[in-house]
């Protein structure tokens, strides 16, 4: 359920932000790191993953767009990492603390772009339905 002060967030952003729930891995450096994406917008995104070492720089991206059976793949920068409580997720005996970590998409496919796009562009709409309809999903060319 999205709350008002959610709906307000993502309209003052110069770019849309929506929240999701969906599985993402940077390949950097170091071994793969899974994580799950909190956040997605058409220029960027928001991960939450196990507290382990900082992200690199530059990494190599693949995501699920949710509602899409598709990959996006795309190569981003980190912009911060962060350690945060884990106050969205249940301990489950796991640490309270998680790594938060921002990342500008510098480079993907124009087609996957698209998709991001589309998907943010469309889930803001729904969130601003007053019946709170679920977004539409997108149709493959």
């Amino acid at each position: 359920m999205t709350t008002a002060h959610t709906k307000r967030a993502i309209r003052q952003r110069a770019q849309p932000r929506v929240p999701v729930e969906t599985f993402c891995t940077a390949i950097g450096d170091e071994p793969d790191t899974h994580a799950i994406a909190v956040d997605l917008s058409p220029r960027g995104l928001r991960i939450q993953r196990p507290v382990s070492g900082r992200m690199p720089r530059t990494v190599q991206l693949e995501l699920e767009i949710p509602g899409i059976d598709e990959l996006l793949w795309a190569v981003g920068e980190v912009r911060y990492d962060r350690l945060v409580s884990r106050t969205s997720m249940p301990a489950r005996g796991l640490s309270d603390l998680a790594r938060m970590c921002g990342i500008r998409i510098l480079a993907a496919a124009s087609y996957h772009r698209r998709l991001l796009r589309e998907y943010v562009i469309d889930t803001v709409r729904a969130l601003d339905d007053p019946h709170g309809a679920a977004p539409a999903r997108l149709a493959h060319p």
